[in-house]
């Protein structure tokens, strides 16, 4: 300040100053430089503002430390990565409203021979952690050792759990699930219509229940699988970085 602002640096030395003022303080010094006559007594106060802006030290890490706040920033980089790779994925998931549903926890769409499920993975869980169960009438998807549920329950119709898979794509879990009663190969003493299913599960709630009681013409449109001889699952796979 002595060669920038010798008055400004004349005024410290004098009373003594050298930390941020508090407005309590500024208050005071004002009131006492208008209080006292003298030349450029004011001018000195109005050139105070803005003129220093001290800060703090940063802090001082140790070498241990320092990788481990690098660790943490890599880890939340990552993070923040993901989520953003799994809110376009999930975004770019559109079901359409008289094949499926949009519910809370997931997403759901359905042709003639299959049904495909989207679960949003939470947060730091990878494919390795996920435990997904198909069986003929049941699905059960939860996470960990602790067997933490995120979705189960007794399925609306019967699927073929050998020919059904799974695999975790940009943090959404995808389910393939292969409808034991489709087109081609229907149960007895029924038809086309009774392979479509009103919700995922036996038991819903009327929010995640189809509104029509009979599907739609476009649903005999859709496509279908007419080979029962379908390759083995795919083994589960994930594309966490």
């Amino acid at each position: 300040m002595e060669e920038s602002d010798p008055r400004f640096a004349a005024w410290l030395r004098r009373h003594g100053k050298q930390a941020i003022l508090g407005d309590a303080e500024v208050d005071r010094l004002e009131r006492a430089s208008r209080a006292v006559s003298g030349p450029g007594r004011e001018d000195v106060m109005h050139s105070m503002y803005g003129k220093l802006d001290p800060k703090p030290e940063g802090p001082k890490y140790s070498l241990d430390e320092k990788l481990r706040v690098q660790e943490r920033e890599r880890q939340e980089a990552m993070k923040t990565q993901l989520m953003n790779r799994q809110d376009a994925a999930w975004s770019a998931i559109t079901i359409d409203p008289d094949m499926g549903l949009e519910c809370a926890r997931y997403k759901w769409i359905q042709n003639q021979s299959h049904v495909y499920i989207f679960v949003r993975i939470p947060d730091r869980v990878e494919a390795g952690q996920l435990c997904v169960q198909l069986r003929p009438g049941w699905l059960s998807v939860s996470v960990g050792q602790d067997d933490q549920p995120i979705l189960y329950g007794s399925l609306y119709g019967s699927i073929k759990a050998e020919h059904s898979t799974w695999f975790v794509d940009d943090g959404i879990l995808h389910i393939h699930l292969l409808k034991v009663c489709r087109r081609g190969h229907y149960v007895p003493g029924t038809t086309n219509a009774d392979t479509w299913w009103r919700s995922l599960w036996s038991n819903c709630p009327a929010s995640e229940t189809l509104k029509r009681r009979h599907p739609p013409t476009k649903y005999y449109w859709s496509d279908y699988e007419e080979d029962d001889l379908l390759p083995l699952p795919l083994p589960a796979v994930s594309r966490y970085s």
